[in-house]
């Protein structure tokens, strides 16, 4: 991921795959608990006798088994998916206050000069200065590479 992708990434799409995984999750612990106590506890409960029913019962429990662990698999998934997103937007604000911080330094610094005098001035009415130097850094004015504007977005 480059810093542009962080800094300015919208992670709501990473949200609504997240909550679709919490979603199919819920679906399939309904399935898994279908499959064991209604399938499952039917097929031991049936009278049935021969090679048909040790190979019947054998089928229904490894698919009661298949959506327990398909159950197990979308939870993993969601888990996944919602550290990940809280791990970038967590990095994505670090970066945004580091960057913040270092600009401010550098206006504070550009501030304090050398005057004819030769004392030292610092010039506080430089307002301007932390958005003038990121743009510099950041918005050319040329759309290439120019961030002025874009939202700012808050997952």
């Amino acid at each position: 991921m480059d810093l542009d992708a962080l800094r300015f990434g919208n992670f709501s799409q990473l949200g609504e795959a997240i909550t679709d995984w919490e979603q199919m999750a819920k679906k399939l612990a309904t399935l898994k608990s279908d499959a064991k106590d209604n399938l499952g506890g039917k097929a031991a409960k049936a009278r049935w006798a021969g090679e048909n029913a040790t190979i019947t019962r054998s089928f229904v429990d490894k698919t009661a088994a298949e959506f327990a662990d398909a159950h197990t698999q979308a939870r993993t998934v969601a888990r996944i998916l919602g550290d990940t997103r809280d791990e970038l937007v967590t990095f994505r604000d670090e970066l945004t206050e580091v960057i913040s911080q270092g600009i401010q330094q550098q206006a504070d610094a550009y501030a304090i000069y050398i005057g004819a005098d030769s004392d030292v001035k610092n010039d506080t009415n430089l307002r301007d200065w932390p958005q003038d130097i990121e743009n510099s850094y950041f918005g050319t004015g040329s759309q290439q590479n120019d961030y002025r504007g874009r939202p700012a977005y808050k997952d």
